[in-house]
């Protein structure tokens, strides 16, 4: 069964709409014991970083969370969802993560005129393989970020460009993390949505 993070932030009902398109179970999960029976687990985006791990703490998901990870269940972590893998997030001071990747999540510095948050439509350079799956390499997805994982390990990872290249998604076994949000990025995100489910 499918589980879906919902802490009381983020854009859930966006993912559970995207997933109600491939007749597949699921349920919310918001505790530790919501964690049973699930064999893969979409963690939505939007939110500070300091406040999902907060809720996450306060809920006693963190722990229940790595160690589903650890377990070798599959993982697709989306915007935040992603970022929580790092050690450690700097957004708004200094907050310790799931500490899955060797990573940190830093504000994006353009080396142009580049305006934050990065919102619109951005090419992903990827290869086509694994999610991206019979998704076009120019294909375009949604983006509304302000912070980036700075990777200090070496994993599968594409980057966007947007004032200087930013790694937007990563992949180590059953890890898998989407700077963007493929919900909201039509065919294709529904694509890669689909290839996860399909994992």
């Amino acid at each position: 069964m499918i589980g879906i993070i919902d802490i009381g932030i983020g854009n859930v009902k966006s993912v559970q709409k995207a997933v109600d398109k491939f007749n597949v179970s699921y349920k919310k999960v918001a505790e530790p014991r919501d964690l049973r029976e699930i064999t893969k687990l979409i963690f939505p985006g939007v939110g500070s970083y300091p406040a999902a791990m907060r809720r996450l703490n306060d809920r006693g998901l963190t722990t229940s969370i790595q160690e589903f990870i650890q377990s070798g269940h599959y993982y697709l972590g989306i915007c935040l969802g992603m970022q929580l893998l790092s050690r450690i997030g700097f957004e708004g001071g200094r907050t310790a993560g799931l500490g899955i990747f060797d990573a940190e999540v830093e504000i994006i510095k353009p080396a142009s005129n580049e305006v934050l948050p990065h919102v619109g439509w951005n090419q992903v350079n990827h290869d086509g393989a694994g999610l991206f799956e019979g998704i076009p390499t120019n294909a375009d997805f949604y983006f509304v970020h302000s912070y980036y994982m700075n990777l200090h390990e070496a994993i599968l990872n594409y980057s966007v460009d947007y004032g200087g290249l930013h790694t937007c998604y990563v992949q180590k076994d059953n890890i898998f993390g989407a700077q963007f949000h493929p919900e909201k990025s039509q065919k294709v995100g529904l694509r890669f949505i689909e290839n996860f489910l399909n994992a």
